[in-house]
């Protein structure tokens, strides 16, 4: 008789996850008795089926089992889930997840090789360190990337705060945040040069600031041919610079300064356009004329004015220039003063004919001050043009002087002309005509009896801005007088072209002509100018009577 027997086993209800179906991977069905009744291993044989398991593989399971969860066989016999188990001894190293059906009186259990497992696992860990190796290896290229980017762009803004980007030296930004390497007590001197370069505004005024820019190039070019260890050069401004030597022996820094004003000097060709530039130089020492940079900047400032009064030259600075630039920055605190409040007076000195009559008068400013005393005007009038005050200066001197015309024009019989000084900031201001002719018109003035006296040397910085100016005002009916003429840079086509009424000889020239044959001259070639273009001369500061005799012999008018 032939014996068969059918399981209806539902897989799902014995294993929760369906991992078995592979060469490493063997479900079982083991009877009560330790036989074999299924394996889905393909080397299993009918041998295998014949007798009962390993009984040493049988206890180190339940071995295992007892010492992971503390139970026996009857107690996981109660289980109704499956439980896993790791078994790993010489004789067999496994995962087993058991299950017992007690439907069927079976064991279930699925047996997976530890070896593969930790193959499979090993793998999968090296795979996830390689990739996790190769993300953080990216993200720290990517981070490295950033980085570098970011400390070249911080490196190239704080090389382009800290220079110059037309010429490419430091800036004076650089010098202060890097001036205290050099001040590092009076162990350490060193020298400051103040380099400013004259009349570098006409270059841009003529030519325009590219071509000014060009010149800027050329002469930074050459300052660095004096840079090197122990030496910096900082562009301070448009047309300032600064040099800083570790050397402070005054013969070695003379010859320096003339050897920098000597290259300086040299032409200069920009758009085939060759021209020369020239420079002033002021020299301080650390810590001798100032322990911090500004007092040092200061001193080399004033030395720098001081040089500025002989063009093209260096000076060194020493206290009586500390003394005469405070006295300066004194005056023109109370000249301020003085012009807020109109404290300021005018005195008026007769301009005679030949004849000896009065022709008119000139108007000239004066100041007494409760502080200073009386202040020359030669020495507040320089003080009013450098701190910005000329031209508040120029308007009062204009409104007390029409003032005084108009209450003398009502008093006197014969009317007279008035001569006053015009400055060139004030004659080239927008609102001077506008201003003039508001106060002409307040007193009451015909413009006919108003003369206006100007510097030839307005005239040459300045005549395309001033011819249209000095036509205008031509026209209005005012007379416009040559100042100081021979003593500054005259120009017989000038005084062709230009509106002038008058020409003033200068009284260095007057105070000469009685034993100076060169002085007498001179007067002679300027009254005889004068009288070619039909203008009137007038000559300052006649105070013998041969001078007057002598003006009187060679034609002069006034």
């Amino acid at each position: 008789a032939v014996m068969t027997a059918g399981f209806n086993m539902n897989t799902s209800s014995v294993f929760r996850n369906d991992i078995h179906a592979n060469e490493h991977n063997r479900v079982s069905l083991i009877r009560n008795d330790g036989y074999l009744t299924f394996s889905s291993s393909e080397d299993t044989t009918i041998k295998d089926y014949q007798k009962p398991a390993d009984d040493l593989n049988k206890q180190a399971l339940l071995d295992q089992i007892q010492q992971d969860y503390g139970w026996d066989t009857d107690q996981v016999k109660q289980l109704t889930r499956a439980i896993n188990v790791v078994v790993d001894t010489q004789r067999l190293n496994e995962l087993i997840t058991l299950k017992y059906l007690p439907d069927y009186g079976l064991w279930a259990a699925s047996s997976t090789d530890l070896g593969f497992i930790k193959r499979g696992f090993y793998s999968q860990f090296a795979f996830y360190c390689i990739v996790f190796l190769i993300v953080q290896a990216a993200f720290y290229a990517l981070f490295r990337s950033i980085a570098n980017n970011e400390h070249e762009t911080k490196e190239r803004l704080l090389y382009q705060a800290c220079h110059d980007h037309l010429t490419r030296l430091p800036n004076r930004e650089y010098l202060r945040s890097n001036i205290q390497r050099w001040m590092c007590g009076s162990s350490n001197p060193f020298t400051l040069m103040f380099i400013d370069i004259d009349n570098f505004k006409s270059v841009n005024d003529t030519h325009g600031h590219e071509f000014g820019d060009e010149v800027l190039k050329q002469i930074s070019t050459r300052l660095n041919h004096f840079s090197g260890e122990g030496r910096l050069i900082v562009r301070e401004a448009s047309d300032e610079f600064i040099f800083i030597v570790n050397r402070t022996d005054e013969e070695t820094i003379k010859d320096l300064a003339s050897e920098l004003i000597q290259t300086l000097s040299k032409p200069y060709n920009v758009n085939d356009n060759q021209f020369l530039l020239s420079c002033s130089i002021g020299i301080a020492f650390y810590p001798m004329h100032g322990d911090n940079l500004d007092a040092l900047l200061l001193s080399a400032d004033i030395a720098m004015y001081q040089a500025k009064k002989q063009r093209n030259a260096y000076s060194l600075f020493n206290q009586e220039m500390q003394a005469s630039h405070l006295h300066k920055m004194k005056v023109e605190q109370r000249l301020r003063l003085a012009i807020e409040k109109q404290t300021l007076f005018m005195a008026y000195q007769p301009q005679l004919n030949i004849n000896g009559k009065i022709y008119g008068v000139e108007a000239l400013v004066r100041w007494e001050d409760e502080e200073l005393g009386k202040v020359p005007p030669n020495e507040f009038v320089p003080v009013a043009e450098s701190s910005g005050l000329m031209v508040r200066l120029g308007e009062l001197i204009i409104e007390k002087s029409l003032e005084d015309m108009g209450l003398l024009t009502t008093h006197l019989a014969t009317p007279i002309q008035m001569s006053i000084n015009i400055s060139v900031k004030q004659f080239l201001h927008a609102k001077f005509i506008e201003r003039l002719m508001a106060a002409m018109d307040k007193y009451h003035l015909d413009c006919n009896r108003i003369t206006l006296e100007i510097t030839e040397n307005l005239f040459i910085e300045d005549l395309e801005k001033f011819s249209p100016t000095c036509e205008r005002l031509h026209a209005l009916g005012f007379k416009i007088s040559l100042d100081d003429f021979g003593t500054g840079y005259s120009s017989l086509s000038m005084l062709r072209t230009l509106p002038i009424d008058e020409v003033k000889i200068d009284k260095s020239f007057v105070d000469n002509i009685e034993h100076d044959k060169k002085a007498l001259n001179m007067v002679k070639n300027i009254i005889a100018i004068g009288k070619n273009f039909e203008m009137k001369v007038l000559a300052e500061g006649v105070e013998t009577q041969r001078q007057r005799d002598q003006l009187e012999a060679c034609g002069c008018d006034l």
